[in-house]
């Protein structure tokens, strides 16, 4: 108890200093614990009252990193005025933040906030930094504090709301619903934030290699780059396949390599100062920087040819820019003769901000190529006249799916009135008015599928013309055996052969399909309803088998490649 009592007195001196040193921090944390609350318990409030709030509380949460900025600088040794300019300046970025929130909130926003958020964070890194060369471990003992802190906080929610959950219980009480989530607002918005402020090393405490987590170091050396090393190994047999075929690589390989690559620079940026310390590290620092390469240039072949097929969309748009840092970074890596590691997240924090605002920016140049696009589309079926559209309900179903198509994308990334060759205020439900023609869904011929369950737990059974009892349980794209005795059950995926053996000698064979393609015929589609429907029986020369279906679910195909999707329960008797 005594350690435990300690332990709390730390943690409060800890809060304490937190509010003490980081004083626009700890408001900023106190704003958002208001707001929070007040929404929580907002039941008659007005709309733009609630939306007001909402809004401030995303610029409050954004500000959080910049509130630390000030006193991050005035710690090292500079004028009060910085502090105060910085102060005034996250103020500023938070007003105008403010005044960018659309109405409607998309996609579009939500990587905005995301990446704002994350950039402001990377840039507090930055300051917080107090040796340059030491700067990896700074991030490292950032990343620690913020899980420390997620656990404590954890902990500490857990904790309190049993605490309530119990009182609540024993005494009969009725405690409004509500109180748990201001638990979690108070402990997410007061104690996280203040906490992990307070953790932060001052300017005079030193960041040295001595505390390399040895934990981190053995699952960088004995797992990490082993699985990266994999990894590469079959991209590059990919590559090779792609030479010998002839073939274009898959769309889906852009993705895969993007986090590839996103991940192994994060590796390498935190191997650099431990990669003379053994073997291992030191060789995969030497070569993997060139070795990527290769994966580097088929992302940037996989998702050039998407944006010649399509253009440019913000999903696209971030798989390239991701390619590129990681591209500068890695050969910066290599062939730095003064490496420094924060360099590579000021420029991932340049691209980042570079890929969220401007003519440059994701979401505008995206828009700019998709509107071009449809524009094309339109005017190659004569719908534009005076840069205006010109309804058409003869089109075919083929270009109604295409225009279909750019109203969904421009739905989900930009607003309406960002696409200048749409009418002012247009919605989805003026499809028909504006193109003449309801808005066209992708039409997908139905999977034909056989299903019946029958899950009967009061089964009672004469069994006593049979020898063994099983219980199969099993899928068609995957071997099974069972063996009794000196006989054996094999399902075979290749012939779909469910076979029936002794002393290694074939007595019979069930296609497993047919039994499953008659029994759909002869029941079509009515569902079991007493053992006799769940019931199908073989009488062979030399076994009888009696099978009751649990679960038969299976999924029909038109071909013969791949196996559909399966699932086979059931209960088998053998004589």
């Amino acid at each position: 108890m005594s350690k435990i009592f300690e332990r709390l007195k730390k943690m409060i001196k800890s809060l304490k200093l937190g509010f003490q040193r980081f004083p626009e921090v700890a408001f900023v944390s106190i704003l958002i614990a208001i707001i929070g609350i007040t929404l929580n318990h907002q039941n008659s409030f007005q709309r733009l009252t609630i939306d007001f709030l909402e809004n401030s509380l995303l610029v409050l949460i954004l500000m959080v990193p910049l509130a630390s900025y000030g006193k991050l600088i005035y710690e090292k040794n500079t004028e009060i005025k910085w502090r105060i300019g910085l102060d005034f300046f996250a103020i500023g970025i938070g007003v105008l933040f403010y005044f960018n929130i659309p109405n409607n909130f998309n996609e579009q926003f939500a990587i905005q906030f995301a990446s704002l958020f994350l950039s402001f964070t990377l840039i507090l890194t930055l300051i917080h930094s107090h040796k340059k060369e030491n700067y990896s471990l700074v991030v490292l003992d950032l990343i620690s504090s913020f899980f420390i802190t997620l656990l404590f906080s954890l902990v500490l929610f857990l904790g309190i709301i049993s605490m309530l959950f119990t009182v609540e219980q024993l005494f009969e009480l009725s405690i409004n619903s509500d109180l748990y989530f201001d638990v979690y607002i108070i402990i997410g918005a007061l104690f996280s934030v203040t906490y992990f402020f307070a953790r932060l090393p001052r300017q005079e405490e030193e960041m040295e290699i001595f505390m390399y987590p040895n934990v981190l170091k053995g699952l960088i050396n004995y797992i990490i780059i082993p699985l990266i090393i994999v990894y590469t190994g079959i991209l590059y047999m990919y590559f090779i396949r792609i030479i010998l075929l002839k073939t274009f690589p898959i769309n889906l390989l852009s993705h895969l390599v993007m986090w590839y690559a996103l991940i192994s620079v994060v590796v390498l940026f935190f191997i650099n100062k431990i990669k003379n310390e053994n073997k291992i590290l030191q060789v995969f620092y030497k070569f993997f920087p060139l070795a990527i390469l290769v994966p580097l240039v088929m992302l940037f072949l996989a998702i050039g040819k998407r944006v010649a097929d399509f253009s440019v969309t913000p999903l696209r748009y971030y798989v390239i820019v991701i390619g590129v840092w990681a591209t500068i970074s890695v050969l910066y890596i290599k062939f730095s003769k003064k490496f420094k590691s924060n360099m590579i997240v000021v420029a991932a924090i340049i691209i980042m901000l570079g890929s969220l605002y401007g003519p440059q920016s994701a979401f505008t140049l995206s828009r700019n190529l998709q509107e071009n696009r449809l524009i094309d589309v339109l005017e190659k079926n004569n719908m534009i006249e005076q840069e205006k559209i010109i309804s058409r309900s003869d089109l075919p179903t083929s270009e109604k799916e295409t225009i279909s198509d750019f109203i969904r994308y421009f739905s989900q990334y930009h607003d309406f009135d960002e696409i200048e060759i749409l009418p002012k205020g247009f919605s989805t439900n003026d499809m028909k008015d504006v193109f003449g023609f309801e808005q066209y869904y992708p039409t997908y011929s139905p999977q034909e599928f056989i299903s019946y369950n029958y899950m009967n737990s009061n089964m009672s059974l004469d069994i006593s013309d049979y020898n063994y009892f099983l219980e199969m349980d099993f899928t068609l794209s995957e071997d099974k055996e069972y063996t009794l005795d000196n006989r054996t059950i094999k399902y075979s995926s290749k012939t779909n052969a469910l076979s029936f053996y002794k002393n290694e000698k074939l007595l019979e064979n069930i296609n497993v399909i047919e039994m499953i393609e008659t029994y759909h015929e002869n029941h079509e589609d009515e569902q079991i309803t007493s053992l006799e429907d769940a019931t199908i029986e073989y009488n062979f020369d030399e076994i009888d088998i009696k099978i009751i279906i649990s679960d038969i679910y299976y999924e029909k195909v038109s071909n013969n490649e791949g196996k559909p999707y399966s699932r086979l329960n059931f209960k088998m008797f053998l004589k």
